[in-house]
C-alpha cells in the first residue's frame, strides 16, 4: 500500500510539474509574441520613415547657374566679438575652361574675389579661389560641394588638400583637411518675403590645418532651391593662429534678386 501510494504521489507531482511547465511555455509564447510583435512593428516603422526620406534630386535642377547672370544677396557679417554689419554682395557667372580641359563655372564677386567651381560627373566642386590682390589656392583633389546625387540623411567626407601661392606664383603655404557634405532635409523656407518651396538644405563642414601652423572650421548650412540655386545660407569661420589666437565671425546670406547681364 505505501508502495502504491507513493507511486500515486510520484504521479501527482509529475502532473503538477507537466501543469506548471505548460503555463510557464504559455506564459512565454505570450510574450514572445509580444516581443515579436513590437520588433515587427519597430521595423516596419523606422523602415517607412526611412523610405519617406530616402529621396533622390536632380543637381541640374538645383544648381542653375550659368553665364551671363547675376545674383544679388543681402550679407549681414559679424565678427565676433564686435557688432554685425549689412551690405549687398553680388556675384556674377562666367562660363571658362580650366587648363585640364573641364567646364568650370567662374564665380565673379563684386569685391574683385573670384571663385571656380568645376561641375561634371562628380557634381560641383571648389577648383579654385582668388582674392583681390591676385593672390590664389588651389585644391586637390577638388572638394565636393555639392555631389551629382545625394540621398536625404546621406553624408560623404572627403580629404583634400591645397596650396596658397602671391600673385607671381610664388608658393605661400600648403594645407591638409577635410570635407563633409550632409544632406539634411527638404523643406519650404522664407527669405524676405518670398517662400521657396521644396528647398534641399545641406551642412558642409570643412577642418583644416596648414604648414604655418594655422588652423580652422568652416560650417555652413545653406538651402538650394529649385531652379533657384542657394537662396540662404548661414556660415560660420573658426580660426587660430599658431599661437592658439582665435579669429570667429558668422555670416548670414539671403538671395535678394537675380538678373541677367545686359
Amino acid at each position: 500500500m505505501w508502495f502504491v501510494g507513493g507511486k500515486e504521489k510520484q504521479a501527482a507531482v509529475m502532473s503538477m510539474q507537466t501543469e506548471g511547465h505548460r503555463q510557464i511555455i504559455a506564459i512565454l509564447r505570450k510574450h514572445i509574441n509580444k516581443l515579436l510583435f513590437m520588433a515587427i512593428f519597430i521595423f516596419l516603422l523606422i523602415f517607412f520613415l526611412f523610405c519617406s526620406h530616402y529621396k533622390e534630386y536632380n543637381l541640374q535642377k538645383y544648381w542653375p547657374y550659368r553665364g551671363g547672370s547675376v545674383w544679388c544677396y543681402q550679407v549681414v557679417k559679424t565678427k565676433l566679438p564686435s557688432a554685425s554689419h549689412m551690405f549687398e554682395k553680388n556675384f556674377k557667372v562666367e562660363d571658362v575652361i580650366d587648363f585640364s580641359g573641364r567646364r568650370a563655372e567662374n564665380f565673379i564677386y563684386d569685391d574683385g574675389n573670384k571663385v571656380l567651381y568645376t561641375t561634371y560627373d562628380g557634381g560641383v566642386r571648389l577648383f579654385k579661389e582668388i582674392d583681390e590682390d591676385g593672390g590664389y589656392a588651389v585644391y586637390s583633389p577638388e572638394v565636393i560641394e555639392i555631389p551629382l546625387r545625394m540621398r536625404i540623411g546621406e553624408t560623404i567626407c572627403q580629404p583634400y588638400a591645397y596650396t596658397e601661392y602671391y600673385r607671381n606664383g610664388e608658393v605661400e603655404d600648403r594645407g591638409r583637411g577635410t570635407a563633409k557634405v550632409a544632406l539634411l532635409k527638404e523643406e519650404n523656407i522664407r527669405v524676405g518675403e518670398k517662400v521657396f518651396k521644396h528647398c534641399l538644405k545641406f551642412l558642409h563642414i570643412s577642418r583644416w590645418e596648414e604648414t604655418t601652423g594655422d588652423y580652422g572650421t568652416t560650417m555652413r548650412i545653406f538651402w538650394l532651391a529649385p531652379h533657384a540655386g542657394k537662396v540662404k545660407e548661414i556660415e560660420v569661420f573658426i580660426e587660430y593662429d599658431k599661437d592658439n589666437r582665435r579669429s570667429k565671425h558668422i555670416i548670414r546670406r539671403e538671395l535678394q534678386e537675380r538678373r541677367s547681364v545686359q
